[in-house]
């Protein structure tokens, strides 16, 4: 039965052949039967992977007219029968209803036919290697998936087949031009195990193709976000195989050929002049290659996707690169190209005028921004990093001079006399008889260091601190300060190496403990005036008061007088086991006792002989003569406590002891080498020597003859041994009888 509204516009002439209800309705039905025709047609594309064409084409005919009846009848509804239907609004509503959802159905029919034509359209493309053209037809596919993916259309079945095709084509896309950016940047690189070999590195070249192609390649990989991790990638391998080997390498040089395909970038060895490159030489090298790569690659510019400016490849690439390359340019060219003198310092203007040229070049390929560079910011600071390296060459040779072996001597010191001291002050106007350095106050020998000798190292490093502060004098304030620091790090690194170094030679051998006794005594006495010497001669704040180095005398003296301490402990420590095998000098009369005795003293006399050889002629002779003493006064004092504690002393034994001890008065005293009378000197000292030849005195004595030398406490004997070691004596060699008593008795 007609509705209302189609009665009235058929009375009104407005409906001429058939009702709106049922043109929607067949419109409706030609679009379901669409929509499954274009289902099954994508399943199987996609899923089966079955492909006709003719269906695809009347595919999209269908689709084409559906549009177009939907559009007129739209058309008819909005503005022949919207205006009629004011009494019939509900099945206007219901008409408009149908029609929309026909219209949209449609719609997305026919971005899924869009989308199709684009994935065929993408293939022929790639076919052809027309990649930007394939990038464009991807965008256009993943805005039309955009329009797919709202509602529940997300969740069908043809949609997420449509969407797993576009990520296949994305990746297909990025593979295919991944090996055309190999094709056209062709690497020769030599294997991993050969990369240090010279002739290995002579093979590596770099082929960048002439094609015209490869702007279309550079811009596609930009439109699919992976231009910039291959130019890093790019950049990093220019850096690593080519710019490194110049920059390193002496001598080698950078080689460009051309063919009407390729222009190839190639490394080869010309002779060395020198160890390091000269940095204008290399500067002219790597210019040569960033030119080539400008020339041939990388001048094609590309669309910032942000900002919409022009951005060159150039820029890209140099800003991957650059802070690897400069910082390897300063390591390994510019470092070494630092002078040496201030002489030298004059010349280097010519190095910072060609670093300027080379920044300026860089700055016009677009490779760098300018004002952005460290590697001029370097090189005009050359006089802080001539000072600097001015100062690590100095500490790397003081290290050196403080590792080499001590044993190596000169003599120091002199017998003539001390020259007056300068004067503390400029404006010191004392009268020079009554100065500080005048006679009447200090003796002619106060700053003279006594004759000696000492390691020649230590010589040579003295020499080094003297030469350094000479040079500060002349220097730049900076530098100066600098170099003033350094002699002085250079003798606080004395006091940490040497000792570590040195540690077991100092303790095991005792003519190097002498050597580096005298040694730090030396430096010592240096250090008491060298801020003295150069003070007025230095800048601010050094001629203040801040150059001076005498805080460090204490620190060189302990070092010195702990490590002989330490010596003269061993040995005291060795003689002490030396005595143990004479088993406290007790039952003589034994040959074996005796033997072991003579054997304990004879070597203890050959280890004073021995420190005797290899002091002698190496410490100063007050030094000697009072270590001498004091370990023959050791040895003294340990064989009188052992005889002294004998609590029997046969006749015999007694003469072995006298026997034994004039083996040891024979021998010590030509140790100590003194010009006055043997007795006296060895009395003044060596404390026990004394005590110890009234012990020989009493071995041989009797009874009224060491009353005669004690004398009522007033003798000698009564002099050099207690009351209480007389009467031990007495007691252990004379039998117990009333005149030993009476002896016993007088010796209080």
């Amino acid at each position: 039965m007609a509705s209302l509204v189609a009665e009235v516009l058929a009375t009104s002439g407005g409906l001429e052949k058939e009702d709106l209800p049922t043109r929607i309705g067949k419109i409706s039905n030609k679009v379901d039967s669409i929509k499954w025709d274009l289902s099954s047609y994508i399943n199987d594309k996609f899923s089966d992977f079955s492909v006709s064409f003719s269906s695809t084409t009347e595919l999209y005919n269908k689709v084409d007219s559906t549009s177009r009846e939907i559009s007129s009848l739209t058309h008819q509804i909005q503005n022949d029968v919207s205006n009629q239907l004011s009494s019939s609004t509900s099945d206007f509503q219901d008409l408009s209803s149908q029609l929309k959802r026909a219209n949209a159905i449609i719609k997305t029919l026919d971005i899924i036919c869009q989308a199709n034509e684009s994935l065929e359209k993408f293939c022929e493309a790639l076919k052809v290697k027309e990649y930007m053209t394939a990038c464009e037809l991807l965008t256009v596919l993943q805005e039309n998936l955009k329009h797919l993916q709202k509602g529940k259309l997300n969740e069908m079945k043809i949609i997420k087949a449509l969407k797993t095709e576009l990520t296949v084509h994305q990746q297909t896309l990025i593979h295919s031009l991944g090996e055309a950016w190999a094709a056209a940047v062709v690497w020769k690189i030599p294997n991993v195990k050969d990369s240090d070999r010279l002739d290995s590195i002579l093979t590596t070249n770099l082929k960048i193709s002439l094609s015209n192609k490869v702007e279309d390649i550079i811009k596609a990989q930009h439109a699919t976000n992976v231009l910039n991790n291959r130019i890093q990638s790019f950049g990093k391998r220019v850096v690593e195989h080519i710019l490194k080997h110049i920059i390193l390498i002496s001598g080698m040089e950078p080689k460009v050929d051309s063919t009407y395909q390729f222009v190839t970038i190639s490394l080869q060895k010309t002779s060395a002049g020198s160890k390091h490159t000269a940095p204008q030489k290399l500067y002219k090298h790597i210019l040569t290659i960033l030119q080539t790569l400008h020339k041939h690659i990388l001048s094609i510019s590309i669309e910032d996707k942000q900002t919409g400016e022009k951005i060159s490849l150039m820029k890209i690439f140099g800003d991957f690169i650059w802070k690897d390359l400069s910082l390897c340019v300063i390591n390994h060219c510019l470092v070494h190209s630092i002078p040496t003198s201030s002489t030298q310092l004059e010349n280097y203007m010519e190095i910072i005028q060609a670093t300027e040229e080379f920044e300026a070049k860089l700055v016009e390929l677009g490779f760098l921004t300018e004002g952005s560079s460290s590697l001029l910011t370097y090189a005009k600071d050359v006089n802080v990093h001539f000072a600097n390296k001015k100062c690590q060459d100095l500490m790397v040779e003081a290290r050196k001079l403080m590792t080499k072996e001590l044993h190596s001597t000169v003599q120091v010191g002199d017998h003539s006399p001390a020259e007056k001291l300068a004067k503390l002050d400029a404006s010191d106007t004392r009268d020079p008889h009554t100065a500080i350095a005048d006679k009447e106050v200090l003796s002619e020998g106060s700053l003279r260091f006594p004759v000696c000798q000492i390691s020649q190292s230590v010589e040579t490093l003295m020499n080094l601190a003297y030469t350094t502060l000479q040079e500060a004098v002349t220097s730049t304030t900076q530098c100066a300060v600098q170099l003033f620091y350094t002699v002085r790090n250079m003798f606080e690194l004395f006091c940490e190496v040497v000792p570590t170094y040195h540690k077991n030679s100092l303790l095991q051998l005792p003519q190097l403990s002498a050597l580096h006794h005298n040694n730090c005594m030396y430096i010592a006495h240096h250090l008491l005036t060298i801020g003295h010497q150069y003070k007025n001669q230095l800048p601010a704040p050094l001629c203040e008061g801040a150059a001076n180095m005498i805080d460090l005398v204490p620190v060189y003296r302990k070092l010195a007088t702990d490590c002989f301490l330490a010596q003269m402990r061993a040995q005291r420590s060795q003689m002490m086991e030396s005595f143990s095998g004479a088993l406290g000098f007790a039952q003589l009369e034994e040959e074996d006792s005796r033997k072991q005795a003579e054997k304990a003293v004879k070597q203890v006399l050959h280890q004073l002989n021995h420190l005797c050889s290899v002091w002698k002629d190496v410490l100063p002779s007050s030094v000697y003569i009072k270590a001498m003493s004091t370990l023959i006064n050791t040895a003294l004092q340990e064989m009188v406590n052992k005889i002294t504690a004998l609590e029997d002393i046969s006749v015999d034994d007694a003469h072995q002891l006298f026997s034994i001890m004039t083996i040891v008065t024979a021998k010590t005293p030509p140790l100590l080498q003194l010009s006055e009378s043997e007795d006296v000197a060895m009395a003044i000292h060596v404390s026990q020597w004394t005590k110890f030849t009234e012990i020989m005195i009493v071995l041989e004595a009797n009874l009224q003859e060491i009353l005669e030398r004690w004398t009522d406490g007033k003798g000698p004997l009564a002099h050099a041994l207690t009351a209480n070691e007389v009467r031990s004596l007495i007691r252990a060699l004379f039998q117990n009888t009333e005149k030993r008593a009476a002896a016993l008795g007088k010796i209080k």
